[in-house]
């Protein structure tokens, strides 16, 4: 149901973001545990009302804030609330239609954000058939034993628990990997970023993705090979597990050109003791400017590597 907020509030949405649902469930998991204070029923965030938003449009939060002074109301006036009782159930069903319309459709299309490999088609079409299964055998899940059926009473604990351990198995050998590697040599840095470059579209990483990752790989061959003496050489690997693009650009020794004045660090006292620390520090410095969603430098027994990661 976040996400599919996100998605209503973001036109250019391409994947959940996760700190912000960590804050929804927060909150989410806040009201259930104060309305088990007060004795009232658990609460949770409502999908027909995000259904509502996402027909109209209309997502600010004030609306927020006058629909919980209402409810509030509400709460202390039972009479009141019940008018809302009093509803003809042909509405009521025509209301839940229209919101679950939405609701449905938004969880495909979050499901398709992405195109499905074989891996995917199986995760959604499994669990979804075991989700509506019960409706069509109910015989089956009634003879199972108590613990089997207080899983599988619900399609949704059903479907959702599937999905997660289908998910989780089908990860193993789900990464593609390919390596070459490159000299100080412009030649040779081309034909390493063309490998990344036929790989990302081999492996159906979208474009925009994809186009970002190879200019960012080519400015840390260039940041690299910035000074011509000792021109070192290297590897690099890239690797895609449907999730994250990770690029590992690694060579032998501690080279990287010395930033300028203006893009030098402040060195705390004793801490640039040798030129191999400031080379070091200076491409861990430059790759704060790079737009990668995890950026890592490390070295370890002369070879220094370089990792960037995207997700998609």
């Amino acid at each position: 149901v976040v996400t599919t907020c996100q998605r209503i509030n973001n036109a250019a949405w391409r994947r959940p973001d996760i700190a912000n649902i960590r804050k929804g469930v927060l909150a989410d998991g806040l009201g259930t545990v104060i309305a088990a204070v007060l004795g009232a029923p658990g609460m949770n965030i409502a999908p027909s009302l995000v259904g509502i938003s996402s027909a109209t449009g209309a997502t600010s939060r004030a609306i927020a804030f006058a629909a919980a002074a209402i409810l509030a109301l509400f709460g202390l006036s039972p009479k009141l609330s019940g008018l809302f009782l009093l509803v003809p159930q042909e509405i009521a069903g025509s209301l839940l239609v229209f919101t679950a319309s939405f609701m449905i459709t938004g969880g495909m299309q979050i499901m398709l954000s992405r195109p499905a490999g074989t891996r995917g088609v199986y995760v959604i079409g499994v669990s979804t058939l075991l989700a509506l299964s019960e409706n069509v055998f109910p015989n089956y899940f009634r003879d199972l034993s108590p613990i089997a059926r207080s899983l599988a009473s619900s399609p949704l604990a059903l479907g959702l628990t599937a999905a997660i351990v289908l998910t989780l198995v089908f990860r193993f050998g789900a990464r593609q990997r390919a390596e070459t590697q490159w000299r100080a040599a412009e030649d040779a840095v081309a034909a390493a970023t063309g490998l990344l470059q036929d790989k990302a579209r081999e492996w159906k990483v979208a474009d925009d993705i994809a186009a970002v990752a190879i200019s960012q790989a080519q400015s840390v061959f260039d940041f690299i090979l910035r000074e011509p003496e000792p021109p070192p050489d290297g590897s690099l690997r890239a690797s895609f597990n449907g999730v994250e693009l990770r690029i590992d650009i690694a060579y032998e020794g501690a080279h990287a050109p010395t930033l300028p004045a203006s893009e030098r660090p402040p060195a705390a006292a004793g801490y640039l003791d040798n030129e191999e620390e400031a080379a070091f520090v200076g491409l861990r410095d430059f790759l704060h400017s790079l737009a990668a969603d995890r950026k890592l430098v490390r070295q370890h027994r002369g070879r220094v590597l370089v990792r960037l990661s995207y997700a998609v």
